[in-house]
């Protein structure tokens, strides 16, 4: 579908004569690796992974330290980054962190953790959403 559609658009009557293309002129394949390059987002990963996805951890207990939250974590697979919110002046967690896992291990840890009692509170587990296009914080 999207070979038809990169075609359509080579075929637009803006393009010259000479620079447009027929159907049978182009290799599928030919198409298939521009759209690869052209929309980084829409390839598969060659490794064969799933790629990292990045975990948003809420509920935390202030005696929580990134071992531990590491710990709990590891269970479901390799904790890739870890990162727990600080208070500056105390040291103590602010409730709050992130862990970057694979795909497939961190869904499993999403619906194994979401809800776990763990230091005293119950865990929320959730995929992190993106930044805004203005950054994290608003002002």
């Amino acid at each position: 579908m999207k070979c038809r559609t990169a075609l359509k658009a080579l075929r637009q009557p803006g393009y010259p004569k000479s620079d447009r293309i027929s159907a049978s002129s182009i290799n599928p394949a030919y198409i298939a690796g521009f759209f690869l390059f052209q929309y980084p987002g829409f390839h598969s990963h060659e490794s064969g992974d799933s790629p990292l996805k990045k975990l948003y951890i809420s509920n935390l207990a202030h005696e929580a330290s990134e071992e531990s939250v590491r710990e709990i974590f590891s269970e479901y697979g390799t904790v890739r980054s870890i990162q727990v919110a600080k208070d500056i002046f105390t040291g103590q967690c602010r409730g709050f962190g992130f862990i970057e896992m694979e795909g497939h291990e961190a869904r499993a840890a999403i619906s194994g953790l979401d809800g776990k009692f763990f230091k005293g509170k119950n865990l929320r587990v959730r995929f992190a959403e993106p930044k805004g296009k203005h950054g994290g914080r608003r002002r």
